[in-house]
């Protein structure tokens, strides 16, 4: 029995599209297959990168320090020791350091003074001392006033009265003078007897770096100025 033409043109769009179809897929597939990094020019290393791989590399830094003290150019000024007479001078230690001794000359008051260094490192030791010269008169016997290894100067005691006539130091480590504000060593006292005592100290953020003075064939006056010391 033959088919109605009607049914004929039916089963031909049938197969029509069925051709169609799968020539859509063939090319799909085609296309599919020829999306490689390859094609794309793209370097494996690159497509990994870009897919979210962790390219980072396993090498670590080296820790930095969190603080590092230093001796600023910041100062505090304690009170002025003695009368007006004589000429001004300083007595400065240099950038960074701070003062670890006195030294000079001295009988019944203080005739010459001098200060004594050291540079401050970042961990709160001291490198080694130097002098910077002296302000005063000729008279008197040599005298030389120095803290402990590792400490610092962190204020002054003494007597004056028209003049200098004694001095001795309150000494600290640094760290220590930062963290506690506690005097780790007193010197005894150069010079004479007179004048009325008096008793000067840093604030625990700072430490001794600078004298002001003024002399002639004694000291006439002494004034100590703290260093900031940082952070």
């Amino acid at each position: 029995m033959k088919n109605p033409p009607s049914a004929n043109l039916k089963l031909l769009a049938t197969a029509t599209c069925l051709t169609g179809l799968l020539t859509a897929s063939l090319a799909i597939s085609r296309a599919a297959t020829a999306n490689t990094p390859d094609d794309w020019g793209i370097e494996p290393a690159m497509v990994e990168a870009t897919s979210g791989a962790d390219t980072r590399s396993n090498d670590v830094e080296a820790p930095h320090p969190i603080w590092a003290l230093a001796a600023s150019n910041l100062y505090y000024t304690l009170p002025a020791r003695g009368g007006s007479g004589g000429g001004p001078g300083t007595l400065s230690c240099g950038q960074g350091d701070v003062a670890v001794g006195i030294y000079g000359r001295s009988g019944i008051y203080i005739d010459q003074l001098g200060l004594t260094c050291a540079h401050l490192n970042d961990d709160g030791s001291l490198g080694p001392s130097y002098d910077i010269g002296t302000y005063g008169g000729p008279g008197g016997g040599f005298f030389r006033i120095i803290c402990p290894v590792g400490q610092a100067i962190v204020g002054f005691h003494g007597g004056s009265g028209a003049l200098v006539d004694r001095l001795g130091l309150y000494c600290s480590g640094v760290g220590n003078w930062r963290t506690n504000g506690s005097v780790q060593h007193i010197t005894g006292t150069v010079g004479g007897g007179g004048g009325g005592p008096f008793v000067d100290l840093c604030p625990s953020d700072y430490v001794a770096a600078r004298i002001n003075v003024r002399t002639g064939l004694y000291v006439d006056r002494e004034e100590l100025l703290c260093a900031y010391i940082y952070p």
